[in-house]
């Protein structure tokens, strides 16, 4: 059970609210400086080695299953998926932090991030 801080008071005990800002400000703001250190990159600065798209397309493969004549399956292309979620983990990250403790920082590095994907 959470401790009762961290639900809204202003609603009954029988609607509780969780207040999600004050369960997670911990992890938020020891991420934040990590995310602040993050570099801006999308998956136009990562090359896909077997895509023979546009280079601003999204290309991920996955692993076929093992067989007798390939138990361990060839490495595949990840690069552009683990982008994209760092970038996903680390606007929220920002953003979150942003809320917390309105310090333009993390609004500005935020910001960064998503230019640099449109």
């Amino acid at each position: 059970m959470l401790p009762r801080t961290a639900y809204s008071q202003s609603s009954p005990p029988s609607v509780a609210h969780a207040d999600v800002a004050a369960m997670e400000r911990t992890r938020i703001l020891a991420d934040a400086p990590g995310a602040l250190q993050q570099p801006v990159s999308t998956i136009t600065s990562i090359a896909a080695p077997r895509a023979d798209s546009d280079p601003h397309a999204f290309y991920s493969e996955i692993a076929p299953p093992p067989t007798p004549q390939e138990p361990t399956p060839k490495p595949v292309f990840r690069a552009h998926a683990t982008a994209l979620r760092n970038f996903s983990n680390c606007v929220a990250t920002l953003t979150a932090a942003y809320m917390l403790t309105h310090e333009d920082r993390y609004a500005v590095r935020a910001g960064q991030h998503l230019q640099a994907w449109l």
